[in-house]
């Protein structure tokens, strides 16, 4: 039987497989980067017995350094002591050396990847979202983006877990200044816009999901999820061990495709919001530099196929936060556009020729009662009706979760 609105239904055995391989995934991860370190480091060298440090940089895909992990203040690498004085992050390491450090330090990364308390078929939805004054008043945007302090170096983290046949909304008034990384776990049927800056989102074990997302300054993982789809602008993305999951996204490296993927479709980003733009210029993501297309492969399987241009739209945010973003600022590749500017225009035509039935009709109620009784149709047959009522309901309460 489906499961009342807001509480978590029985787990699928796909989730329930994905809770219980997260237990042991992360230590089994942290003794593979352990055992073939030397290896790494040797590849990354070019077989060479020395490494610099932009060569150590690419090991950012598997690593994070720092107090907090999520400091926006140094590049991976530029910590290490050989590298931090002068001119000498030209300067080569033998790799020993390197090795040695780093496996002083090698622990797991419970900042971007903690133990999470998982929620059950008896547990209630959970919305977690610091609090704090934002930095701004209300329905204001500053000229200039600010810059984080010393204060600042514990970060505030915000989770959305539990979730079923539920919405949650939060902008950048919402937003407590230290937020810095954002867990949405083990949600269903649920819909999530999180419109403002992030520093990574953790996303895991959520199903038939639609998770819209502002400006990630860092890293947007997806993990164990099926049948979602996600709608962002980051400078990195991983996906691993999902099934059906399609992204629309500008992305600033090449998407890592881990193992265990299945069906998994990339496509250009495709919405807006009126904060957008000044949320890029917080984060530092070019809206121009968009590697979407090219998915980097960590096994044999396909990384990701690409989203035909037919299966192309728009999505529309149904909240209006203060800004001037009033257009995507990420162009999209020609044949997307043109399929985009298809669809308008047969919706126009729609929408015309409906205007010109019911102007010419004698009876022009009965028509408007019979294109809106389709409507309402369509709306509980695709399964949309509910996010509209979501949408309603939020518009007089302020927010569904």
């Amino acid at each position: 039987a489906a499961a009342a609105a807001g509480q978590q239904p029985f787990m699928a055995p796909f989730r329930a497989v994905a809770l219980s391989a997260r237990v042991s995934s992360g230590e089994d991860q942290l003794q593979f980067v352990r055992r073939n370190l030397y290896d790494l480091l040797s590849l990354l060298a070019g077989g060479k017995p020395k490494i610099s440090l932009t060569q150590v940089q690419e090991l950012q895909l598997l690593l994070a350094e720092g107090e907090s992990l999520l400091s926006p203040s140094a590049s991976f690498g530029s910590l290490m002591p050989f590298w931090q004085k002068g001119d000498s992050a030209a300067s080569a390491v033998e790799i020993p050396v390197v090795q040695g450090f780093l496996l002083q330090r090698l622990g797991p990364n419970t900042t971007l990847f903690p133990a999470l308390e998982l929620p059950t078929a008896r547990s209630s939805p959970r919305v977690v979202w610091p609090s704090g004054a934002a930095s701004t008043p209300p329905g204001a945007l500053p000229s200039t983006p600010q810059q984080p302090d010393a204060g600042e170096a514990m970060c505030a983290v915000a989770s959305v877990s539990g979730l079923a046949k539920a919405m949650v909304v939060r902008t950048a008034q919402d937003r407590n200044p230290r937020l810095k990384l954002a867990r949405i776990f083990c949600n269903h049927q649920s819909t999530v816009y999180l419109l403002h800056p992030l520093h990574h989102v953790a996303i895991f074990g959520c199903t038939q999901c639609t998770i819209v997302l502002g400006v990630v300054a860092r890293l947007v993982t997806v993990d164990h999820c099926e049948r979602v789809r996600l709608v962002g602008m980051m400078r990195g993305l991983r996906v691993s061990n999902s099934t059906e999951v399609r992204v629309y996204n500008c992305v600033n490296t090449r998407p890592v495709m881990g193992g265990g993927n299945h069906a998994v479709e990339l496509a250009p980003y495709n919405t807006y919001y009126p904060a957008l733009e000044y949320h890029l210029l917080q984060c530092g993501v070019n809206p121009r530099l968009n590697l979407w297309d090219q998915p980097l492969g960590l096994t044999r399987d396909r990384a990701a196929s690409l989203l035909p241009p037919q299966h192309f739209c728009s999505v529309t945010i149904p909240f209006a936060p203060a800004g001037t973003t009033t257009c995507n600022p990420c162009p999209l590749p020609a044949e997307y556009t043109k399929e985009l500017r298809e669809k308008v225009n047969a919706a126009s035509a729609l929408i015309e020729q409906i205007r010109q039935v019911a102007s010419r009709s004698k009876d022009r109620a009965e028509v408007l009662k019979a294109v809106i009784g389709q409507f309402r149709e369509w709306l509980v047959s695709s399964g949309n009706i509910k996010q509209v009522l979501d949408i309603l309901y939020y518009d007089d309460r302020g927010d569904v979760s």
